[in-house]
């Protein structure tokens, strides 16, 4: 084998090895990880909600509507708070105008809709 072959060799066999590790990497667990930030309402998050995209939040909120489209469970909150429950990880029961408290990771805003966009959530107790 020439040297030139050889390392072109160790060349396949270092991306071959390092993007076997990287697809192997389990994903992150947005559902249990803990929040970075509290807010007591929606109104001080609408202030600064560029700054936590894709990052956990915890959010106080009064319950505006509630969706069930399977398997998800849709929550309003405040009119233009939509948060995305999976079925299989939630027993919460949701009440029109209860005061909750939801952690979840901020997807990002849909002027479109006009709503905020929240998954992986969870009830804060």
């Amino acid at each position: 084998m020439s040297k030139k072959n050889f390392i072109i060799f160790i060349l396949f066999m270092i991306a071959g090895i390092t993007s076997y590790l990287y697809v192997s990497n389990p994903a992150t667990d947005y559902f249990n990880k803990e929040s970075e930030i509290y807010f007591d309402s929606t109104d001080d998050f609408k202030k600064i909600n560029k700054e936590y995209v894709s990052k956990i939040v915890t959010i106080k909120g009064q319950v505006t509507n509630v969706n069930s489209v399977s398997p998800f469970l849709s929550v309003t909150l405040d009119g233009s708070f939509l948060f995305s429950f999976d079925m299989s990880k939630t027993n919460s029961q949701f009440i029109i105008q209860d005061q909750i408290v939801i952690k979840a990771r901020f997807v990002g805003y849909d002027d479109l809709f006009d709503e905020y966009s929240f998954t992986d959530c969870k009830v804060v107790e």
